[in-house]
């Protein structure tokens, strides 16, 4: 008997925090992604209804995060795509490794597409 492997519906990952803003648009500016690029991705992101996870690539290859927090301000977060993990306690694991002592940090989750 052959098992098939069902693809999880979340990719977990780890997202150092920054700094936080007021709203998504300077989060991601604060990110260093330009302001037009910024307010065509929140404008994109509130038309499917997705806007509490925003992620950018940044020139150079950099991936960038704006998290809404539960006090609804929105984190700038480093994103480290290359630590995908399925569940959320392993993508916790991972950011505890990179984790700075007086650094705070978010698993986020991207919902997965197709």
């Amino acid at each position: 008997m052959n098992a098939v492997a069902r693809p999880t519906s979340h990719a977990y990952f780890p997202a150092i925090v920054c700094g936080e803003h007021d709203s998504p648009i300077d989060a991601l500016v604060a990110l260093c992604v330009p302001r037009a690029e910024a307010l065509d991705l929140v404008a994109a992101s509130w038309w499917t209804g997705e806007a509490s996870c925003l992620t950018a690539t940044l020139d150079g290859g950099r991936t960038v995060a704006v998290l809404r927090t539960l006090e609804g301000r929105w984190a700038a977060c480093h994103a480290f795509f290359g630590d995908l993990s399925t569940t959320p306690e392993g993508a916790a694991q991972r950011l505890k490794k990179r984790l700075k002592p007086w650094r705070r940090g978010y698993v986020a989750c991207l919902p997965r597409r197709g």
